[in-house]
């Protein structure tokens, strides 16, 4: 395992002992997506962790978020849900966010065999925003 590994799963347990951390969780994206020069986002999965980052983007500090799921019926709120084929077809695209943890080898090669773009995993999302000490208390 690891140091970002190791850090990721101590921040976990943190974040489940702290809930206090969740508070700046929205600032703390949208610093982390304007630090990276994130300006147009997509997410793909609107399960409990893509619902848990969705709640906290600021879609006012970016141009552009939509979700991504083939069934255009998993919605969030009232953000555009796009198929993978029409995610790629985007001409404005800086970041694709996969939170299925299990799924994201498969979900990443198939992006990428289609489209040159950015895909992170929501586990390297927290990684990058430990490393650059975007949450309070993360032992940095």
């Amino acid at each position: 395992m690891n140091v970002c590994e190791r850090d990721f799963f101590i921040q976990l347990y943190e974040l489940m002992e702290k809930p206090k951390l969740f508070v700046d969780l929205g600032k703390n994206l949208t610093r982390y997506f304007h630090r990276n020069d994130y300006r147009n986002i997509a997410v793909y999965g609107v399960g409990k962790l893509g619902k848990l980052i969705l709640r906290n983007i600021d879609v006012t500090q970016l141009e552009s978020v939509c979700t991504v799921d083939e069934n255009k019926e998993s919605r969030f709120e009232n953000i555009e849900t796009v198929t993978i084929k029409e995610l790629v077809a985007r001409e404005k695209l800086d970041l694709v966010l996969v939170t299925p943890l299990l799924d994201y080898p498969q979900i990443e090669a198939q992006i990428c065999s289609m489209r040159e773009i950015p895909v992170i995993s929501a586990k390297e999302l927290m990684c990058d925003m430990i490393d650059q000490s975007l949450f309070p208390d993360c032992g940095n």
